[in-house]
């Protein structure tokens, strides 16, 4: 499973195996393990951004280490009046985004950090929320996979609520209105409630994996001190 952000018409590299050059195309699709890009009957095994390993192409060497690449970040309190950065979760549609707030030490600062959800440094927030976001478009059904439900015909998709509260399946009726057909090209429509469930579960991962970790000797509640 990649772990990029791949969306159609993206720059990569795409290769089949460790002992190929990396080619450089333009991303369509991935289906059964393999990525398509635009103008190519064949796909690849590897694929990666190529903006984010714009030396490679060419070249037979491993990507190596990631500037996104996510590492666990302690959790640390900033003193009153320091800014600090969030993990904006509000709607799935809009995705992880960075915050810059001020603590003030009130009960949203202490929530966002009881949560997990507070870093001192602008880098840590940013790999956290490509990571999220990784996730998210993970979870979405290929374009090559989608179907779409009949009128009348209940179908399930990732709720469209605050994403700080994690994904849930949320059970709506196709209609054919906006709605419907936003969720469905956005690839949120599924007809089993299995696979949207490990949808969810795939994306609840990825958020846990993004909080900060509380210190080994820190106490559950020591972060609303």
């Amino acid at each position: 499973m990649n772990k990029y952000i791949l969306s159609e018409g993206l720059n990569v590299l795409v290769r089949e195996n460790d002992n190929q050059a990396w080619s450089f195309g333009l991303f369509d699709y991935e289906a059964d393990g393999k990525y398509y890009i635009k103008n190519a009957n064949e796909g690849f095994a590897q694929c990666i951004p190529y903006d984010r390993f714009p030396q490679l192409l060419g070249k037979i060497e491993k990507p190596g280490t990631d500037p996104y690449e996510l590492h666990d970040v302690a959790m640390q309190r900033p003193e009153k009046g320091d800014i600090y950065y969030a993990i904006s979760m509000k709607m799935l549609s809009m995705g992880a985004k960075v915050e810059i707030l001020t603590w003030e030490g009130g009960a949203i600062d202490r929530d966002l950090l009881c949560k997990g959800l507070v870093f001192l440094n602008y880098s840590d927030a940013e790999r956290a929320c490509e990571h999220i976001n990784q996730a998210i478009n993970r979870a979405r059904t290929k374009k090559i996979a989608r179907q779409r439900p009949e009128k009348g015909e209940a179908y399930y998709t990732i709720s469209r609520k605050m994403l700080s509260m994690g994904a849930k399946v949320e059970i709506l009726t196709w209609e054919g209105g906006a709605i419907d057909r936003d969720l469905l090209c956005k690839g949120l429509v599924f007809l089993n409630y299995s696979d949207a469930e490990r949808a969810c579960e795939h994306i609840n991962q990825a958020i846990n994996r993004a909080r900060t970790k509380k210190p080994a000797q820190t106490s559950p509640h020591e972060a609303y001190k």
